[in-house]
């Protein structure tokens, strides 16, 4: 979604411009926001660092879904419906605006994982 009409994507512009100042851009495809490996970097190396990034996501993802429970614990607790769809709406487009589709996907999963 465009941050600045809240519709479509945003124009080429205003990505190339966003992409000259290092902004995350949206609905840009994730090989394009990955930056190239340091001069030198081995694969061995490359895929150490992987490897250390997807046990912190791992991590991540556990606190996501820990913090989640015990929001909707606290709700239940409180009368109030352990879910609150307009906040989980809101999860999807952030994903969906840094990620597109996949990115809905993976919100779409988070939000479950939490209810569980």
């Amino acid at each position: 979604m465009n941050r600045e009409t809240g519709r479509g994507p945003a124009p080429a512009a205003v990505r190339a411009d966003r992409r000259a100042r290092g902004d995350r851009l949206a609905h840009v495809p994730l090989t394009e926001a990955v930056p190239a490996p340091p001069p030198g970097e081995t694969a061995a190396a490359l895929q150490s660092r992987i490897e250390a990034l997807d046990e912190a996501v791992i991590d991540l993802v556990r606190l996501r879904t820990d913090a989640a429970r015990a929001l909707a614990a606290q709700r239940r607790t409180a009368g109030l419906p352990a879910v609150e769809l307009a906040r989980e709406n809101a999860v999807l487009r952030r994903y969906h605006a840094a990620f597109g589709r996949g990115g809905a996907a993976l919100g779409l999963l988070l939000t479950e994982w939490g209810r569980r």
